[in-house]
């Protein structure tokens, strides 16, 4: 008897005035079940009346894929039944909602599976279908390159950034072109609607070296020539244009350091001069009598070399002596001179003819 006054109740709130109104089967009635109908006058009128029932339709659950890291909204579509409704949300990882349209942010991999949904509506009614949603939870993958790019010289050639990855994914840069100037961090992203992280980078310029070699500025003509490294004193590997040096003339050597072999270095040039051999010139030693004094011999010549002499100086005969220039100098072979020392010869006066057994003077000791 509750139920029915109950039922009553709810039917007048419902639908005062209209006597071929329909109400929503929250208490599983039954078609052409007995309803008794009330006029404005609170008159009861005894007849069965149809009553036209509109259940709660299954609801709908949008399905989805969705990336990882991604926001994950789930949504409901109830219909029919007896607004307001209540949700109840069960889903993988322990998920439980009673939110119309849940939302769960920062979504992984253990998010991914069927979400269910029950809705009951004001008149405790439950919708005949438990709905499901597979929502599919895609692992981001990194985009992938040909190789990371390598650090670069200053002012050499700067690589290109490509738009699309080794692996299919494509994406801008920020910022898009590399500079061949400043070491810069780069930052590719992404375009949307694809399942891969952001990447980026730092390609870093690197300052030239200048290269270092112990190469002589100068050679005499005709002295063996240097010999020019391929590798610098500070370790930069590299070639000379041209590989050998002359010695016969003055000339340009420009050593170009090898590309590509992770080394930033500048070419440089060196000029080698090559020095023509000087003639020595020494003035002569007049000849000088046996025992004469004999100066020293100039250790520098007239034209600027200097050396040695040898053997040592003889004031008491001819001897011919050696110019050795030292060492470094741009002179020509060894030079020599010869001294002239003339004998000491004694001049006497003619002893005139004398008679045997005459007096004869003594014979002068000194001529």
């Amino acid at each position: 008897m509750k139920k029915f006054y109950l039922l009553v109740a709810i039917f007048i709130s419902l639908f005062p005035f209209d006597s071929s109104a329909s109400i929503n089967n929250g208490f599983n009635l039954k078609k052409d079940s007995l309803i008794y109908q009330i006029n404005t006058n609170s008159v009861l009128i005894n007849k069965r009346t149809p009553i036209l029932l509109v259940p709660i339709t299954s609801p709908t659950v949008s399905s989805t894929s969705i990336c990882e890291g991604d926001t994950l909204t789930l949504t409901s579509n109830p219909s029919g039944g007896v607004a307001p409704y209540t949700y109840s949300w069960t889903g993988p990882n322990g998920f439980v909602s009673t939110d119309a349209n849940p939302v769960i942010n920062n979504v992984n991999l253990t998010n991914a599976g069927v979400y269910s949904l029950v809705i009951t509506d004001f008149l405790n009614a439950t919708s005949v279908i438990q709905s499901t949603a597979a929502v599919t939870v895609n692992a981001k993958i990194d985009p992938e390159f040909d190789a990371t790019l390598p650090a670069i010289c200053k002012g050499g050639i700067a690589p290109l950034l490509s738009k699309t990855s080794t692996n299919g994914i494509t994406g801008t840069w920020n910022p898009s072109v590399v500079s061949n100037t400043t070491t810069a961090t780069y930052l590719f992203t992404p375009n949307s609607g694809q399942c891969a992280n952001p990447l980026s980078f730092t390609v870093f310029v690197i300052n030239n070296v200048t290269p270092k070699f112990t190469v002589p500025s100068s050679i005499c003509q005709n002295d063996i020539p240097p010999v020019l490294p391929n590798i610098s004193n500070n370790g930069i590997v590299g070639t000379w244009s041209p590989s050998t040096v002359s010695n016969t003339s003055t000339g340009n050597y420009t050593f170009n350091p090898t590309p590509n072999i992770g080394q930033c270095a500048l070419p440089i040039t060196v000029q080698i001069i090559v020095n023509p051999l000087l003639v020595i010139f020494t003035p002569a030693v007049p000849p000088i009598c046996s025992g004469d004094v004999l100066a020293p011999l100039p250790t520098t010549s007239t034209n600027g070399v200097s050396g040695t002499w040898s053997p040592a100086i003889n004031n008491t005969s001819t001897t011919t002596y050696t110019f050795t220039p030292t060492a470094g100098q741009c002179a020509t072979t060894p030079v020599t001179m010869t001294i002239v020392v003339n004998p000491i010869l004694a001049t006497f006066i003619q002893v005139s003819p004398i008679c045997s057994g005459a007096v004869l003077a003594d014979l002068p000791t000194t001529s």
